[in-house]
Parts: C-alpha cells; sequence; structure tokens
C-alpha cells in the first residue's frame, strides 16, 4: 500500500516539474524562435508614418507616444509595442507573448531594443 501511494506522488512530483519546465524554458524559447515574420526587423530610428506602412495600423493607440500590434495564435497572442520620441521617431520597442492555456496565463517578453 505504501508503495502505491509512493509511486503516485513520485507521479505527481514529475508531471509538476515537466509543466514548470514547459511554462519556464520551452515556451518563452519556441515563442522567441517564431515571431510574425514582419516582426524579424523593427524599423528603429524611422519616422512614424514609415513605421505604420510597413506594420499597418496599430490596433491601440491610447499612449500618444506609444503604438500597439498584436498577433493572436491558437494559444495566446504577440504584442508589439513601439514608443516614439516627441518628433514621431521610433524609439525602443518590446516583444511579448501572452500565452493562454486552460488555467495558465502568463506574458513573456521575448525581445526589447532602445536606440541608446
Amino acid at each position: 500500500m505504501k508503495s502505491s501511494i509512493r509511486g503516485w506522488v513520485i507521479l505527481l512530483v514529475a508531471m509538476l516539474a515537466i509543466c514548470i519546465t514547459a511554462i519556464y524554458f520551452i515556451i518563452p524559447k519556441a515563442a522567441a524562435i517564431s515571431p510574425p515574420f514582419r516582426w524579424n526587423q523593427i524599423p528603429l530610428d524611422e519616422n512614424r508614418v514609415l513605421v505604420h506602412q510597413y506594420f499597418g495600423m496599430p490596433v491601440d493607440t491610447s499612449e500618444a507616444s506609444t503604438d500597439k500590434w498584436i498577433a493572436t495564435r491558437d494559444n495566446g497572442a504577440y504584442i508589439l509595442k513601439i514608443h516614439y520620441t516627441k518628433d514621431s521617431i521610433a524609439d525602443s520597442y518590446k516583444l511579448y507573448f501572452d500565452y493562454k492555456l486552460y488555467f495558465i496565463k502568463k506574458e513573456y517578453l521575448l525581445k526589447e531594443q532602445s536606440r541608446q
């Protein structure tokens, strides 16, 4: 009887370790490999009009100096945020992957870059 309980505990711990490994290591590495094709080259130091021509119109422009694009996937969404200077020049960007699967919700910062 004790060996049966010990077996279930070991199985439960192993499954928990696999889930934690997937959530914190495998998913962000896989998401970083496959962002939307156009998002591989972000045009920094370019005018806001040119950035809009390249990516299309942003989904969210609620902040005056930041544009936001979203590309949805089956298990989440890629989110690109580009920040502009006062002269409407692309200053920096951040690329996120927002992962959702049942009760698991996590946001990963995949890439970020600034002009400095």
